[in-house]
């Protein structure tokens, strides 16, 4: 991150989509070395906008830090494209550089089929003693709120409460009930 011109960078961000298909035109060690001057924030815009293949050579190409530090600022679901593109060297560098819970979920992931649902999802579920009161159960869900948006959910067991189950968002702390299905695989709600 030192002279990248600021236009190159306002490019990337305005432009992510056109700034990707530009970057997959260049030789990937190019591609790469831009990559490597841009923000880590920056970089990660670009590289997401990318084909899978070719911000896997990229991804390669940069130093292991670096790419760790990238593809942690990823969706998940593009990290996860990504990372299976990967020789298995380079992935198991790579989770050796970031923290250790990213790279489990990623292994996680990495181990179903790709185009299925698991192999694009992110689920760390936690699971307390019944006894735990829900004041623990809040407080344990935002120690583990992470500032990317993602969603914690949990909900109470309806024969210890005596009522539906219910869910809360920890990012949000929105409340909802548990409602009919209406056929769509998931309940509504009210």
């Amino acid at each position: 991150m030192t002279d990248t011109p600021l236009l190159t960078i306002a490019y990337i961000e305005g432009k992510p989509e056109r700034a990707a298909r530009t970057l997959e035109t260049l030789n990937s060690d190019d591609a790469a070395a831009l990559l490597a001057t841009l923000p880590m924030r920056t970089a990660a815009i670009a590289l997401g906008r990318m084909s899978p293949w070719s911000a896997a050579q990229c991804v390669e190409a940069i130093a292991v830090e670096r790419a760790a530090g990238i593809v942690e600022q990823l969706l998940f679901q593009d990290g996860a494209a990504i990372l299976r593109m990967l020789s298995d060297a380079s992935r198991a560098a790579i989770f050796k550089a970031m923290p250790s819970s990213l790279a489990r979920a990623f292994e996680n992931s990495l181990g179903f089929p790709n185009g299925t649902v698991g192999a694009h999802m992110n689920k760390l579920s936690a699971s307390m003693e019944e006894t735990r009161s829900v004041a623990d159960a809040l407080k344990f869900a935002r120690q583990k709120r992470r500032p990317k948006g993602d969603y914690l959910y949990y909900r109470c067991r309806p024969a210890l409460s005596g009522r539906r189950p219910d869910f809360r968002t920890a990012a949000s702390g929105r409340q909802g009930y548990a409602g009919r299905d209406h056929g769509k695989g998931h309940p509504s709600v009210a």
